[in-house]
């Protein structure tokens, strides 16, 4: 096993496909339709790139939303030293969150083809989910070069992350 960075790239490959599989994985169906009385309680898009990152590239980044805030957390940086985990945490109004759940055609993210876990193959991968109250969820994972317009039609609130420490 070669270490990169004073980190062993199979032990990070391994626990990004493992970050991105639960994403799937905490619902027994991902896809299933919600309850009648379920809203959306949360909206969270990511993706994860493997070992595929440059000199200092964070290997995975989510953008979670909910109705008040959103959260940016940038994961497995190739120099860890650098540039460490971080998750930022930033207010949104009412109408940002009312602008995204109109945005979002839960429809058509359902009608989408799975493509499978791409980062187990260290392969560059995207996803995005939709999660209800009732446990249940819309989720879909896309190679992050070929986004589905069902997805890129999202309207996710427009906020600037401070990055500094």
């Amino acid at each position: 096993m070669r270490e990169r960075y004073g980190m062993p790239c199979v032990i990070s490959i391994l626990t990004i496909a493992s970050t991105i599989t639960s994403v799937f994985a905490q619902s027994p169906t991902p896809s299933a339709s919600p309850a009648a009385n379920a809203h959306v309680v949360r909206v969270q898009t990511g993706e994860s790139c493997g070992m595929c990152g440059g000199s200092l590239f964070y290997h995975t980044t989510t953008t979670t939303v909910e109705p008040a805030f959103l959260v940016w957390q940038g994961m497995y940086s190739s120099n860890p030293k650098k540039l460490p985990n971080k998750k930022t945490r930033v207010a949104i109004t009412r109408q940002d969150w009312t602008s995204l759940l109109r945005s979002i055609d839960v429809t058509a993210l359902r009608a989408l083809p799975q493509q499978g876990c791409r980062s187990c193959r260290d392969l560059p991968e995207s996803w995005f989910v939709v999660e209800y109250s009732d446990g249940s969820k819309v989720a879909v994972s896309y190679g992050p070069t070929n986004i589905p317009k069902t997805v890129a039609a999202v309207k996710f609130p427009a906020v600037v992350i401070p990055m500094g420490p």
